[in-house]
Protein backbone atom coordinates (compact mmCIF):
# COMPACT_ATOMS: atom_id res chain seq x y z
CA UNK A 1 0.00 0.00 0.00
CA UNK A 2 2.77 2.20 0.70
CA UNK A 3 4.18 2.28 -2.97
CA UNK A 4 1.10 2.82 -4.51
CA UNK A 5 0.56 5.81 -2.15
CA UNK A 6 4.37 7.21 -3.63
CA UNK A 7 3.10 5.67 -7.15
CA UNK A 8 0.06 8.11 -6.83
CA UNK A 9 2.35 10.77 -5.55
CA UNK A 10 4.06 10.85 -8.97
CA UNK A 11 0.88 11.28 -10.43
CA UNK A 12 0.43 13.99 -9.10
CA UNK A 13 3.92 15.87 -9.31
CA UNK A 14 3.50 14.76 -13.23
CA UNK A 15 -0.27 16.27 -13.68
CA UNK A 16 1.38 19.21 -11.58
CA UNK A 17 4.10 19.81 -14.61
CA UNK A 18 2.10 19.15 -17.38
CA UNK A 19 -0.44 21.65 -15.77
CA UNK A 20 1.73 24.20 -15.32
CA UNK A 21 3.33 23.62 -18.85
CA UNK A 22 0.13 23.74 -20.90
CA UNK A 23 -1.09 26.41 -22.46
CA UNK A 24 -4.70 27.21 -21.08
CA UNK A 25 -7.79 29.53 -21.70
CA UNK A 26 -7.75 32.78 -20.04
CA UNK A 27 -9.35 33.29 -16.58
CA UNK A 28 -8.88 29.43 -15.49
CA UNK A 29 -5.99 29.61 -13.34
CA UNK A 30 -8.38 29.04 -10.31
CA UNK A 31 -9.22 26.08 -11.86
CA UNK A 32 -5.93 24.43 -12.34
CA UNK A 33 -4.66 25.46 -9.04
CA UNK A 34 -7.77 23.58 -7.72
CA UNK A 35 -6.99 20.79 -9.79
CA UNK A 36 -3.90 20.35 -8.08
CA UNK A 37 -5.19 21.32 -4.80
CA UNK A 38 -7.34 18.65 -5.29
CA UNK A 39 -5.27 15.92 -6.54
CA UNK A 40 -2.92 16.18 -3.27
CA UNK A 41 -6.04 16.10 -1.20
CA UNK A 42 -6.82 12.62 -2.64
CA UNK A 43 -3.20 11.34 -1.63
CA UNK A 44 -4.54 10.96 1.99
CA UNK A 45 -5.56 6.98 2.31
CA UNK A 46 -8.06 8.11 4.94
CA UNK A 47 -9.80 11.32 3.46
CA UNK A 48 -11.73 12.59 6.11
CA UNK A 49 -15.29 14.57 5.28
CA UNK A 50 -13.32 17.74 4.99
CA UNK A 51 -11.54 16.88 1.72
CA UNK A 52 -14.23 17.16 -0.34
CA UNK A 53 -14.29 20.78 0.33
CA UNK A 54 -11.43 21.43 -2.66
CA UNK A 55 -13.16 19.15 -4.82
CA UNK A 56 -17.13 21.11 -4.39
CA UNK A 57 -15.00 24.66 -4.69
CA UNK A 58 -13.47 22.75 -8.10
CA UNK A 59 -17.29 21.93 -8.97
CA UNK A 60 -18.30 25.21 -8.34
CA UNK A 61 -15.72 27.14 -10.25
CA UNK A 62 -16.56 24.39 -13.75
CA UNK A 63 -20.45 25.34 -12.88
CA UNK A 64 -19.32 28.89 -13.43
CA UNK A 65 -16.88 28.43 -16.38
CA UNK A 66 -19.61 26.15 -18.46
CA UNK A 67 -22.39 28.43 -17.42
CA UNK A 68 -20.29 31.67 -19.05
CA UNK A 69 -19.39 29.81 -22.07
CA UNK A 70 -22.94 29.01 -22.61
CA UNK A 71 -22.78 25.14 -22.28
CA UNK A 72 -24.87 22.57 -19.56
CA UNK A 73 -23.82 22.65 -16.43
CA UNK A 74 -25.84 19.72 -15.04
CA UNK A 75 -22.96 17.50 -14.36
CA UNK A 76 -20.97 20.05 -12.15
CA UNK A 77 -24.31 20.70 -10.78
CA UNK A 78 -25.20 17.30 -9.86
CA UNK A 79 -21.23 16.08 -8.65
CA UNK A 80 -21.65 19.05 -6.25
CA UNK A 81 -25.13 17.83 -5.05
CA UNK A 82 -23.85 14.52 -4.02
CA UNK A 83 -20.43 15.85 -2.40
CA UNK A 84 -22.54 18.15 -0.40
CA UNK A 85 -25.03 15.83 1.34
CA UNK A 86 -22.84 14.06 4.14
CA UNK A 87 -24.07 11.78 7.03
CA UNK A 88 -21.42 11.90 9.35
CA UNK A 89 -19.84 9.32 11.53
CA UNK A 90 -23.55 7.64 13.09
CA UNK A 91 -26.08 9.42 10.54
CA UNK A 92 -26.30 5.99 8.61
CA UNK A 93 -25.51 2.69 9.00
CA UNK A 94 -21.66 2.11 8.16
CA UNK A 95 -21.88 -0.19 5.08
CA UNK A 96 -23.83 2.85 3.58
CA UNK A 97 -21.53 5.45 4.80
CA UNK A 98 -18.64 3.14 3.03
CA UNK A 99 -20.33 2.95 -0.21
CA UNK A 100 -21.46 6.84 -0.37
CA UNK A 101 -18.33 8.30 0.56
CA UNK A 102 -16.82 6.13 -1.99
CA UNK A 103 -18.76 7.24 -4.66
CA UNK A 104 -17.88 10.76 -3.54
CA UNK A 105 -14.54 9.51 -4.12
CA UNK A 106 -14.79 8.42 -7.47
CA UNK A 107 -17.08 11.87 -8.29
CA UNK A 108 -13.83 14.04 -7.14
CA UNK A 109 -12.01 12.19 -9.68
CA UNK A 110 -14.83 12.73 -12.39
CA UNK A 111 -14.60 16.14 -10.94
CA UNK A 112 -10.81 16.72 -11.55
CA UNK A 113 -11.44 15.07 -15.29
CA UNK A 114 -14.07 17.42 -15.88
CA UNK A 115 -11.88 20.37 -15.08
CA UNK A 116 -8.62 18.87 -17.18
CA UNK A 117 -11.07 18.75 -20.16
CA UNK A 118 -12.03 22.08 -19.60
CA UNK A 119 -8.67 23.55 -19.50
CA UNK A 120 -7.23 21.30 -21.95
CA UNK A 121 -6.02 23.73 -25.10
CA UNK A 122 -6.70 21.77 -28.60
CA UNK A 123 -6.70 23.15 -32.34
CA UNK A 124 -10.35 23.81 -31.86
CA UNK A 125 -11.19 24.52 -28.68
CA UNK A 126 -9.42 27.97 -28.30
CA UNK A 127 -9.58 31.30 -30.63
CA UNK A 128 -5.99 32.32 -31.58
CA UNK A 129 -5.99 35.34 -28.59
CA UNK A 130 -7.75 33.58 -26.12
CA UNK A 131 -5.11 31.04 -25.06
CA UNK A 132 -2.17 32.44 -22.65
CA UNK A 133 1.36 30.18 -22.28
CA UNK A 134 1.71 29.09 -18.81
CA UNK A 135 5.45 30.68 -19.38
CA UNK A 136 4.19 34.34 -20.50
CA UNK A 137 1.85 34.18 -17.64
CA UNK A 138 3.94 33.35 -14.84
CA UNK A 139 5.89 36.15 -15.80
CA UNK A 140 2.84 38.35 -16.35
CA UNK A 141 3.77 39.61 -20.19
Amino acid sequence: MRMLGWAYTLVVVGGTAWLALRARPRGHEPIVWMVIVVLATMRSPFMATYAFFPVMWLATLLLAARWARGGHAVWPMLCWLVLAVTFGQAGIAPKWNAIWTSLQTVLAFVVVAMACRLIRVGRDALDAGASVPAAASATGR
